[in-house]
């Protein structure tokens, strides 16, 4: 088709990008019936880089098969083996570093952060900007936004990185250090234009 990778990549990243925005309203609107003591901004945030983290999952396991049916597939059932490990960290007694350390894998950021909103509502206590700092569970909301942010661009550069260094039916595999090359980051080109 003549697509380059970055064009292949960024129509389905902007279409997702923009359906994963109207499902995030809806969902943050639905919830925030639920939620009445947290700032609707938040709700929106939780799931708008939940979903962003889905489709980063879903293009770092993608790296590893060559049909993306199958790496939904498998994406999946990981997924939800990383939500059953959620349940050993939301428990009492666990160290917050150790909490944000395992949030790494966006389920149990997930979790660890409804855990946190739903304290506020068990305490009907009104959750306002300030308050994201405030930890339930030696966790807060500020913990789960963070996390799930890195996790977005951990999950995208290794999805990329991975992409290019396995070999798969089409294109030409690089080597490992292709990031470290001059030719990957266009200076041979500059210098074949100068000329």
């Amino acid at each position: 088709m003549g697509l380059t990778e970055i064009d292949y990549f960024l129509s389905y990243f902007i279409q997702y990008f923009l359906l994963n925005i109207i499902y995030s309203i809806i969902n943050s609107l639905i919830l925030k019936l639920v939620l009445k003591h947290i700032p609707w901004i938040y709700v929106f945030l939780l799931f708008f880089l939940f979903g962003l983290n889905i489709f980063s999952l879903v293009y770092f396991f993608q790296s590893f098969l060559d049909k993306t049916r199958l790496a939904m597939i498998v994406c999946i059932l990981i997924y939800f083996l990383m939500y059953f490990l959620s349940t050993s960290f939301s428990g009492v007694g666990i160290k917050h570093w150790v909490r944000v350390l395992m949030s790494i894998f966006p389920p149990i950021s997930l979790q660890l952060g409804l855990n946190v909103m739903a304290r506020f509502e068990n305490k009907q206590k009104q959750c306002k900007m300030s308050d994201i700092t405030l930890r339930f569970y030696d966790y807060c909301i500020r913990d789960m936004l963070i996390m799930l942010t890195i996790d977005i661009f951990i999950y995208l550069f290794l999805g990329f990185y991975l992409q290019n260094i396995i070999s798969h039916d089409y294109g030409i595999s690089k080597t490992w250090y292709f990031l470290c090359t001059k030719s990957f980051w266009g200076y041979e080109k500059k210098k074949e234009n100068k000329r």
